[in-house]
């Protein structure tokens, strides 16, 4: 694994990158001279978002299957063996398409929920965790929603599985927050869309996410409602 010099970058890996704010929080920490890794499922939605960065970032397209968490793992090693150890973790994957009431919900779609939104997320944190120690820094960003703190009962699956997503967010910034690694779980409570001047803005949303990763330990915040 290649080393960082002293104030310089290091990896920035977002794991979901989708066209809305996946790819919005790449173009941002791209532009500010971190490499990027980008995960999601499919190889050709990677690079075809890779191919719409400056030519000067460097980049790389890793497919995984955030339902495996041992595949999240190994590929987020990889990904930091080709690009170098990283400082910025942007965990933004979700199984959001379970709809069923509580009694009707099954086991296996539960399990699903749970392996998406926690399992996939702690293996991708041991896996950077090593090298943001090494830094004496990091930032590892979690996105969640309305349904992990205002249950929906049709949609309980994804509220559960949000939940445990918060509640790991909160009992990392305790462990890591003594070794200057931040720990944010960012709330998102609207639809994101690109509209300028609309608050869930997927632009307006990276931003957030660059500003958050910019504080001074002071101004950390584990939990963010926005």
């Amino acid at each position: 694994m290649s080393t960082v010099e002293p104030g310089g970058h290091g990896t920035c890996i977002v794991i979901g990158v989708g066209p809305k704010l996946g790819f919005s929080v790449v173009r941002r920490f791209a532009a500010s001279g971190h490499p990027v890794a980008m995960m999601a499922r499919r190889r050709e939605a990677l690079e075809a978002f890779g191919a719409r960065l400056a030519e000067d970032v460097r980049w790389g397209a890793y497919p995984v299957d955030a339902a495996r968490s041992d595949q999240v793992a190994a590929v987020v090693r990889r990904a930091q063996a080709d690009l170098g150890p990283a400082d910025v973790l942007v965990y933004n994957a979700a199984l959001l398409g379970l709809r069923a009431w509580p009694t009707a919900l099954s086991h296996e779609d539960l399990m699903a929920s749970i392996e998406v939104d926690v399992g996939s997320a702690l293996a991708a944190v041991q896996a950077v965790v090593p090298a943001m120690r090494a830094f004496g820094r990091g930032t590892i960003l979690f996105t969640s929603g309305n349904w992990g703190i205002r249950p929906s009962g049709e949609y309980c699956a994804v509220g559960l599985g949000k939940a445990a997503l918060h509640s790991l967010g909160l009992s990392l910034a305790e462990e890591l927050a003594p070794e200057r690694i931040q720990v944010t779980t960012v709330t998102i409570g609207g639809v994101i869309r690109p509209e300028s001047d609309y608050t869930y803005d997927p632009d307006r949303l990276a931003e957030l996410y660059w500003d958050l990763h910019s504080r001074p330990p002071a101004k950390w915040e584990p939990d963010i409602r926005y």
